[in-house]
């Protein structure tokens, strides 16, 4: 059986679990299974309020990328309204869930995953959003009444904290802006960093082999030059019997003693 299978059953059975022991906390709204708790509350609050400073700072900030995103958001409406308008759009935005498989399936609109990989996406995103909309709500004074988890569908899982809708509304603009902001600002975080442990991960591991990204991959002799082209954007065009080739001036004067050229197929990415 697929390892992809046997993991999306387990994942099912395990849903299935959690709600039977806790059917008592349980809501079922239309599609929508809510379960809430008070717990981890005071662990929020004391979070915010013992490093209130940083998390002033950090959620100000937060406000400033938030303008950021939004234009960037309104830029990308745009965008993809032209492309789709002009016949130029390519792969757009598509719902992502978990599927009995080990290989990922795409098609317009929804993109089919593995569960382990949409199930560690999914609480990668979840817990710094909501943890963070949590802290804005403590340091702000304002009361948190649950923090819970649903479940869409009765599949697709989510997680939220509940405020106090009366003290929110009454809140100064500068509060609300702070605590809409905080969510998604630290997801912006958080891909950041997962980005950059990526990038340092990636290159401590693997190592180059064969050709370098923008290095000449080609070797000529130069007995097989019949013409030299020197062009306007600080390239030389070697052209063979069989071939052309491109090379940089700086290039063919560090090889310019030698019998065989390192040149490029094509012009390199520069």
């Amino acid at each position: 059986m697929d390892l992809g299978i046997i993991f999306f059953i387990i994942f099912i059975l395990i849903l299935v679990l959690l709600i039977y022991l806790n059917r008592d906390k349980v809501e079922i709204r239309g599609v929508i299974l809510i379960f809430k708790t008070k717990k981890f509350r005071n662990f929020i609050i004391h979070l915010a309020l013992k490093y209130e400073g940083f998390w002033r700072t950090y959620f100000n900030l937060g406000i400033i990328s938030a303008f950021f995103m939004m234009c960037f958001g309104i830029f990308f409406v745009i965008d993809n309204a032209i492309k789709i308008f002009y016949n130029l759009s390519s792969a757009g935005l598509a719902l992502v869930l978990p599927f009995p498989t080990s290989t990922f399936s795409y098609s317009p609109g929804l993109l089919l995953v593995p569960p382990w990989y949409w199930i560690i996406a999914i609480v990668i995103i979840i817990f710094p959003h909501e943890i963070s909309h949590g802290i804005a709500l403590a340091l702000n004074k304002l009361k948190i009444k649950s923090l819970g988890a649903f479940l869409l569908f009765f599949l697709i899982p989510g997680a939220f904290v509940e405020p106090n809708e009366k003290q929110l509304k009454k809140a100064k603009k500068i509060k609300k802006l702070q605590i809409y902001a905080a969510g998604s600002f630290s997801n912006l975080l958080v891909a950041f960093i997962f980005i950059l442990l990526l990038h340092i991960t990636l290159a401590s591991i693997y190592e180059y082999n064969g050709i370098y990204y923008n290095f000449p991959g080609v070797e000529i002799n130069k007995s097989e030059i019949i013409e030299m082209k020197n062009l306007s954007n600080g390239f030389i065009e070697l052209i063979t019997k069989n071939n052309t080739y491109l090379i940089t001036s700086q290039l063919f004067k560090q090889q310019e003693n030698k019998s065989f050229l390192l040149v490029y197929e094509d012009c390199p990415a520069i």
